[in-house]
This record gives structure tokens, C-alpha cells and sequence, in this order.
């Protein structure tokens, strides 16, 4: 296989990130023994609201090709005018990025052994962590059809459709996060995708540009896999991805749901046609009805300045699990053992300031056995890593957690 890598990085007021992650990987492609010009980084600034200039004319300084559109393209187009400044053969390779990552060390020389590695690879993709003590293992990703956004929205006024739903979903997200070697995936996240060129190719190209922020990567992975191209999670290789800096969720930005909205009706017009609308329009139905508060089963934590601890019934082994909506339908996961567990403090200046619903899963039965709720008062870091945040020796340092490794 080839060894030139052509990385993309569309970056939104995130340049000081943006900055630190292409130092990150020009670091780790060096280690690698890579030479200098058979690594191009193109960044493409998407209209930021605030001045980039200096984080990425840093980028620039360095050899990246940083290009300034006047308009917002969106994620997906920006991918696309980042991935058209590129050049390479069919068997050299596309690393597309978001940039609010950090590349745990080995992380690029995994993903490529695995890419080199796999048959018939449409992309491959890290483990990914919400914080850099790796207390938080993001959520896997799952591809949306009309009767799970149908399902999803009943189980609001569901209790008994809730937990099953739920079940099903921790039951699934296990499978990942206690991986230990590659294994085929439905969907890889967006955010840190490893591709041949050749494979782009197959799909009939890397994002589609009608969609404007999310989606870009479902769609994406089907037409990946409709040619016959696997997808693959490499566990060895982590990262920390601190969800949805550019989304404007601490900022109550509105635009990005705006944009969501109009993404989320181009996939499934594009995946499933007409006969999605019906369950689509009864599934907004739905989410437009007042529905019953489920907060009565968590126990209040309280306003929280500090990470708060959780106790569990007993001693043992535990999923402990974190959502911003209290049906869970999208969670983070830290497995855990011992009698209670309390995240680590570089976990959580990573938490935006809002409301958060927490359960303790008992991983073999899948049960809930404790919930809580709680609100976190201060905001959340917004400063880049540093890189020695990543070393080994920063995580032998921190206190024992119980963490996921």
C-alpha cells in the first residue's frame, strides 16, 4: 500500500485546537519515519466567527495548506475543498479529522497497520475517549433508519419501550467499548476516519455536500459498505474527542440544529424515499407532545463545582453511564470497579455546564441499579491540550479511577 497521507481538518473557532492536533500529528507521522512531503495537512477555516489568524497561520508555518472560505460550506463541503488541495494515488491514504481531537501516542501508527492490514477496507477508525484520563468512552455510532427515529421518539411516552430500547443500546455499546482487537462496525464516527484513496473513489466520493453539519459520515459509511467495503474499529488506537466544540451547545447556538434538521431530511430522503416521511412525521409528532418527566428514579446530586461521587450497591464491577437526556439516548461510558466511583478532574473540566443524568448498569444483566442527576456550575475547558497532557506518563500520574482501560 501507499505511504502518503493526506489529512483534512475543517476547523469553526476551534483554530487553538486545530493547531494543537496538526502539531500532534506532524509528531506522530516524524516517529513514524515519515518523510516531511509525504504528509500534506489542508485546513480549511469554515467563516469562523472570531479571528483563526494566528492558530492557524502557526498551522501554515509549519507546512500545512490552510484555506480561508468566506462562507460557512459546512462540515461536509469543507471536507471536500480541503480533500480537492490533496494529491495521491489510489493506494495512499485520506485521514479526515475534526479538530477538537488529541492523538493518544501510537494512535496514527495503529490506525495505518490496521488500514495496511485489512482486505477490502473502506475505513478505519480509533477508539474515542471524552476526556484525556479516558474515564469517558464515547458513544458508538449507530445507522438511523424512519423506525428507530420512530422508536426513539415513542419511548418518550413509553416507560416499558424506554428501557428496552435502552438495554439494547448499552448491550450494543459494550460490544465496543470492551474490544480488544479490531472488529467490523456498522458506522464509524467522522470525527477520525482513516481511508484509502481508492475507497473514496468506490463511494463516489468522500462527503456529500447537501449535508450541511451531521449525517455527512452516515451517509458516508452506507456508501461504504454498499461497495463492498468493511469498516473497521481499532481500539488500540484512542483519541480524545471533545464533542462538539464547533457546535455552539454551551453558546445555545441555534444554528447548528437548524442545520441538523436539514441534513437529517436529506439522509433519509436520499436512504429510504418517500415512505420514510410517515414515520419520520409521526416520530416529530411526538417529540412535539409534552411527555412525562422520568427525573422522579435519579437521585439529586445537587449544583456541583467538583465531580461528584457515585456509591453502588456493592463491590464489583460496573458500567457507569453519563447523558444529557435523561431516557439515555445517546451516552458516554466508564467501566468501573469498586464500591463507588468519583471521575477524575481532567474528565471533568470537559463537561459543559448544564444538567447531566448518570446510571450505574450492572454490565453482565444490563440492569440499572442506581441513577443520579446532577448540574455542573462552571464551564467547561476550552484551552487545546497540550501534548504532554497525552503522554503515558500524564496518565500513570493521576490518581487511581477505576477507568475503562
Amino acid at each position: 500500500m501507499g505511504s502518503r497521507l493526506s489529512a483534512l481538518i475543517v476547523n469553526y473557532g476551534s483554530g487553538g485546537m486545530a493547531c494543537a492536533l496538526g502539531r500532534s500529528l506532524m509528531l506522530q507521522w516524524r516517529e513514524l519515519g515519515g518523510a516531511a512531503e509525504d504528509l500534506e495537512l489542508a485546513v480549511v477555516d469554515n467563516a469562523s466567527p472570531g479571528d483563526q489568524s494566528q492558530a492557524l497561520g502557526e498551522l501554515a508555518s509549519l507546512g500545512a495548506r490552510v484555506l480561508w472560505s468566506r462562507e460557512n460550506l459546512g462540515y461536509a463541503a469543507g471536507m471536500n475543498l480541503a480533500l480537492e488541495h490533496t494529491h495521491g494515488a489510489a493506494d495512499d491514504w485520506v485521514l479526515v479529522l475534526n479538530p477538537d481531537l488529541g492523538l493518544f501516542p501510537g494512535a496514527l501508527a495503529r490506525l495505518l497497520e490496521t488500514a495496511r492490514g485489512t482486505r477490502s477496507l473502506g475505513a478505519v477508525g480509533p477508539r474515542a475517549y471524552l476526556d484525556p484520563a479516558r474515564n469517558w468512552l464515547m458513544p458508538p455510532n449507530r445507522l438511523p433508519t424512519p423506525e428507530s427515529e420512530w422508536l426513539g421518539a415513542r419511548a418518550l411516552h413509553d416507560g416499558a419501550l424506554a428501557e428496552r430500547l435502552s438495554e439494547e443500546r448499552t448491550r450494543h455499546a459494550l460490544t465496543q467499548w470492551t474490544a480488544r482487537e479490531r472488529c467490523p462496525v456498522e458506522m464509524l464516527s467522522g470525527a477520525c476516519l482513516l481511508l484509502p484513496r481508492a475507497a473514496i473513489a468506490a463511494a463516489g466520493g468522500l462527503f456529500d455536500g447537501r449535508y450541511p453539519l451531521y449525517f455527512e459520515d452516515t451517509d458516508l459509511c452506507r456508501r461504504l459498505a454498499g461497495a463492498g467495503l468493511d469498516l473497521i474499529l481499532e481500539p488500540r488506537a484512542e483519541i480524545v474527542h471533545h464533542w462538539a466544540r464547533s457546535s455552539g451547545v454551551e453558546q445555545a447556538d441555534p444554528e447548528p440544529a437548524r442545520r441538523h434538521g436539514l441534513a437529517r431530511a436529506a439522509y433519509f430522503e436520499r436512504w429510504f424515499g418517500p415512505g420514510a416521511r410517515r414515520p419520520l412525521d409521526a416520530a416529530d409528532a411526538c417529540l412535539a407532545n409534552p411527555a412525562p418527566d422520568p427525573g422522579a428514579r435519579f437521585e439529586a446530586a445537587g449544583p456541583c463545582t467538583a465531580p461528584p461521587e457515585w456509591g453502588f450497591p456493592r463491590h464489583g464491577r460496573w458500567l457507569v453511564e453519563v447523558a444529557i437526556a435523561p431516557l439515555f439516548p445517546l451516552a458516554a461510558g466508564a467501566l468501573v470497579e469498586g464500591a463507588a466511583w468519583r471521575m477524575d478532574p481532567r474528565a471533568w473540566e470537559w463537561f459543559y455546564r448544564g444538567r447531566y443524568f448518570v446510571q450505574a448498569v450492572d454490565p453482565l444483566s444490563l440492569r440499572v441499579a442506581r441513577a443520579w442527576s446532577f448540574e455542573k456550575l462552571s464551564p467547561s475547558r476550552t484551552q487545546p491540550l497540550a501534548p504532554e497532557e497525552l503522554l503515558p506518563e500524564a496518565q500513570a500520574a493521576a490518581p487511581e479511577q477505576g477507568g475503562p482501560r
